[in-house]
């Protein structure tokens, strides 16, 4: 009896990828063997095939992978490597010059040999070795396994895996789509607006938001690393906005591999392009303050008319770059008395107030209320 080829090879042929050795001369390398075809299409040999497939596909299910799909050009191949391996012939040898002639794994593949009598029995010894236990649990698409029946003083199937990777779609492309990583930053851009710029406004009401952010997306769609390649002038904003992206969720990249994603994100202001100014609180009672004892005239000057007069008028004011009044008008009059409104508007349009801050125009509102004395 011919000792098996598999034996020989520690019963393993472990094969990453495809050899880079020239091609062997025409013949002797797919065709057949002493006037016979081989890979004959013995039954036996093809229910061992079968449960062989079934077993690897079912060891798949169990880890979540897609089941290998069975290749007829992979197998062809596979029971014509078993037979020249069942057969010790040279060409046995020659398999990864026979897989690059034929053009079967143009994207790389594993090639396992062995032999037995029994399937589960075959695969659970192959998968004690860790090259045989990746072979069939990595993502590869397709399978071919070959049998080939030895009908000598203790029978045996002399065995041939092949499996063998497709091309990769993502090959040259992100792990992410441009779909799915402006999903999540729309959604951080909702966040950045009122957790960051809608504070950084009241700070400076000009401020354009112009950000262009960096971010590393890790295995599990974390961000592993956040930069930001453009930001503004205001610290606390660009701070804010690196912490709402440093927190961000993504789908996990293709296969794990991480994915660098360059994103810009633009805030503006209300007012659009038109510069606005600023003046405090403290700064509008500071001059509202200057006549204060005239508004007081204006209403005492109401209540013999009206002892019950009261509520409270808002004034709304627009006051230049210089600090002149520009225009002033009552936004609402809580008391309802139009002389009382003339009277205090009046003496209001005489005010002058400080430039406003950022050499804008300042936009400003502010209540006075008015309260009838208690009576004695």
């Amino acid at each position: 009896m011919r000792t098996p080829y598999a034996s020989l090879a520690a019963l393993l042929l472990f094969v990453a990828a495809v050899a880079a050795g020239q091609a062997p001369p025409a013949g002797g390398l797919g065709g057949g063997l002493g006037g016979r075809k081989l890979g004959g299409a013995d039954p036996k040999a093809q229910k061992f095939e079968l449960e062989l497939i079934k077993l690897i596909n079912d060891g798949r299910k169990k880890r979540k992978l897609e089941p290998l799909g069975l290749d007829e050009a992979l197998r062809v191949f596979a029971r014509a490597q078993a037979e020249y391996a069942a057969r010790d012939d040279p060409a046995a040898k020659m398999v990864d010059a026979r897989i690059k002639a034929q053009k079967l794994a143009p994207h790389g593949y594993r090639l396992q040999n062995a032999f037995g009598t029994q399937a589960a029995k075959l695969l659970k010894e192959l998968e004690k070795e860790k090259t045989a236990e990746e072979a069939f649990t990595t993502e590869f698409g397709r399978i071919g396994v070959g049998a080939f029946w030895v009908p000598e003083d203790e029978p045996y199937f002399q065995v041939t895996i092949l499996v063998v990777a497709d091309a990769d779609p993502m090959a040259g492309k992100p792990g992410l789509s441009r779909e799915q990583t402006d999903a999540v930053m729309s959604s951080a851009a909702a966040q950045v607006k009122t957790n960051c710029y809608d504070p950084a406004l009241r700070r400076d009401p000009n401020l354009i938001g112009s950000l262009v952010f960096q971010l590393v997306i890790g295995e599990r769609g974390q961000v592993s690393e956040a930069t930001l390649l453009s930001a503004t002038g205001d610290e606390a904003f660009n701070a804010c906005a690196l912490g709402v992206a440093r927190g961000l969720a993504f789908p996990a990249p293709y296969k794990g591999k991480p994915v660098t994603l360059t994103h810009p994100m633009r805030f503006a202001p209300p007012q659009g392009d038109k510069r606005v100014g600023h003046l405090s609180p403290a700064q509008i009672s500071k001059v509202i303050h200057l006549t204060q004892d005239n508004i007081k005239r204006c209403y005492d000057a109401r209540l013999p008319e009206k002892p019950r007069l009261a509520g409270t008028i808002v004034v709304a004011l627009t006051v230049l770059p210089d600090g002149k009044l520009e225009k002033a008008a009552i936004k609402k009059d809580g008391p309802g008395d139009p002389e009382l409104a003339a009277c205090v508007l009046g003496f209001i349009e005489k005010l002058a107030f400080p430039p406003p801050e950022f050499g804008g125009t300042a936009e400003v509102e502010f209540p006075l209320s008015f309260t009838p004395p208690a009576k004695k």
